[in-house]
């Protein structure tokens, strides 16, 4: 495959990155993903096709609008750079197969998931639902009649969640909150349809490590947010790579080690 062939894959991954971080911040915010066409959140001045350009425009900018200045977030170009990064990656992993169109959706759903709960704490369901239900779908044309392996996995993990956020009711009965986010569940019933119950269960441990990673950096940082949140769907997007693509060694490799 020739260089030429993954310029375009990037090029088409920064222009779907753009229509992601869309429908993550619009979704995750109740809006429609269609009206009001692109503008400036502050001035709302409504952009105009120099200024839609991924990645380019917030550079020629400089992370600013052109009309009242302020400040444009960095999860825009961060958005569109990471889709196009996944997008070349995973053509070269799987080539030109039908595994690739799971690969897609799967790297786009994550960049959904990432770019919300970044932005606003909140994972959108109305764009993870759907995705469920298409890569069910794609994986009926991956795995023909074994894709009863991947819904039977959405429902294992739902059950796992479901465990864990009862044993945290019982052992703080004075605090009720759940353990995890609905969106974060959600996300995680599109990943075992995805991948299965044994991947998913790994990005579950591995983003979990990272999400501990990640708060302790953050609390030593800024001790007084300290008590806030954890937002895991920055976690969980790396986790969920290094599953998928090189999930099935590290178990191996695992189980070879210690059994």
């Amino acid at each position: 495959m020739t260089v030429f062939f993954y310029l375009i894959v990037a090029l088409l991954g920064l222009l779907i990155g753009s229509f992601l971080n869309v429908c993550a911040l619009r979704l995750a915010s109740g809006m429609s993903i269609v009206r009001p066409p692109s503008h400036c959140p502050q001035c709302k001045t409504r952009l105009g096709p120099t200024q839609l350009i991924p990645l380019i425009s917030y550079l020629m900018q400089k992370g600013r609008c052109k009309h009242c200045g302020t400040s444009i977030s960095a999860l825009y170009p961060v958005g569109e750079a990471l889709t196009a990064s996944l997008f070349v990656l995973m053509l070269w992993q799987h080539g030109l197969t039908p595994e690739l169109a799971v690969a897609l959706l799967f790297v786009s759903t994550l960049v959904v998931a990432f770019v919300a709960d970044s932005a606003l704490g909140l994972i959108p369901f109305r764009f993870v639902v759907p995705a469920i239900a298409l890569v069910l779908g794609l994986r009926v044309w991956t795995d023909g009649l074994d894709v009863w392996q991947y819904a039977a996995a959405a429902v294992a993990t739902y059950a796992v969640f479901f465990v864990i956020d009862w044993s945290r009711r019982k052992m703080a009965r004075d605090d009720a909150r759940a353990a995890f986010g609905g969106g974060d569940v959600m996300l995680f019933l599109f990943i075992a349809a995805a991948l299965g119950l044994s991947l998913t269960l790994l990005t579950l441990f591995l983003a979990s490590l990272l999400g501990l990673l990640f708060a302790l950096v953050g609390f030593s940082l800024s001790p007084q947010d300290g008590r806030g949140a954890v937002r895991f769907a920055p976690a969980i997007l790396p986790a969920a790579i290094v599953s998928y693509l090189w999930g099935e060694t590290l178990l191996q490799w695992y189980f070879a080690t210690f059994s």
